[in-house]
């Protein structure tokens, strides 16, 4: 359910059943019958049959997991380009905090740490 990003109640809605049936499985009351079983497979489609009936193997299916990667790298994709588009706005104030740090650090010596000279022993 957390994969999912599914609490009980959504959970229930999502495979046509009652709060109550998926709050008895969740909390060991009942075990599922073949109705919800099957609801299961056949809504989260990428979860491994043998996975939820037996608790043995990977919990999705090789290909969705392929998929799932593939998914993921195009979104870091997306945004390290959209990172690539900003940087050139932050620059300017970046360096202007750098340098307001290294002034900061060099009239603190008695933080113990280099100023931007690296040269300098540390104090």
């Amino acid at each position: 359910m957390n994969e999912y990003d599914l609490n009980p109640h959504s959970l229930s809605v999502k495979l046509e059943t009652s709060d109550t049936v998926v709050r008895n499985i969740l909390n060991a009351r009942n075990e599922p019958g073949f109705k919800l079983i099957n609801n299961i497979i056949q809504r989260f489609v990428e979860i491994s049959p043998e996975w939820l009936l037996t608790g043995n193997g990977q919990m999705k299916r090789v290909e969705y997991q392929k998929k799932f990667i593939e998914q993921r790298i195009d979104e870091i994709e997306i945004k390290v380009s959209g990172l690539g588009q900003l940087l050139p706005l932050m620059k300017p104030k970046s360096e202007e905090a750098a340098n307001i740090l290294a002034k900061f650090l060099e009239s603190n010596p008695d933080l113990g740490i280099y100023g931007t000279d690296p040269n300098k022993k540390k104090v």
